[in-house]
């Protein structure tokens, strides 16, 4: 993987987007209330102050237009509600996030995340994350470089699966005579385009 130490901003990222590149952020919550110090759970269940929910939805008026976009969110409420808010700043009316599991406290990124917990807590939260987006390594965490290469490769995998079990369908055709294979497929599109059309619909997303 390929690291860089140049600074980018919103306007860097707008200027890629428009140029037809893919782009992936990954966003730090915004701000949250204070974690008791006896949390086993790292303070998963806290959510957003007032103020962190208005920072939240300023940062995705930076990016607002852009339609062709996911959101994702590790299990902490405090992330997902920073998705949420985010999306609604660029102009998504019910945003959807989906659950990105290994990027929450037990994923890719930390071997010890209790460890971790206790030496944020010493060293102050923002800072060790900024050390450790800085410098690609922190004590009690996985090197930033080959942690996020596992996050991309599961994704690679899934998508691989999914290819495997769409390949495996025609074997069900012999399983569904008298209807042939033109049926078969004339079904599978039709049902796919109407379901589609229902998910567009409940997310009101046409653009």
């Amino acid at each position: 993987m390929n690291t860089s130490s140049d600074i980018i901003d919103f306007a860097n990222i707008r200027s890629a987007l428009d140029q037809g590149h893919r782009v992936a952020l990954f966003i730090r919550h915004s701000e949250r209330p204070e974690i008791r110090s006896d949390d086993k759970e790292f303070g998963k269940h806290l959510g957003l102050t007032p103020r962190g929910v208005v920072m939240a939805r300023e940062a995705g008026t930076r990016l607002a237009g852009f339609r062709d976009v996911r959101f994702s969110a590790s299990p902490m409420t405090r992330c997902r509600l920073t998705a949420h808010h985010f999306a609604e700043g660029m102009g998504f009316e019910t945003p959807v996030v989906e659950d990105a599991d290994p990027l929450g406290v037990r994923g890719f990124y930390y071997d010890d995340p209790y460890a971790v917990q206790d030496l944020m807590r010493q060293q102050g939260y923002m800072a060790y994350m900024l050390d450790y987006l800085r410098n690609g390594i922190a004590p009690y965490s996985r090197p930033i470089g080959p942690a996020t290469e596992q996050t991309a490769d599961r994704g690679m995998a899934v998508g691989a699966l999914c290819y495997f079990f769409w390949g495996l369908f025609p074997l069900y055709f012999h399983a569904l005579k008298p209807s042939g294979a033109f049926e078969i497929l004339a079904h599978r599109i039709l049902w796919t385009l109407a379901f589609c059309a229902l998910v567009l619909l409940v997310r009101r997303d046409f653009g």
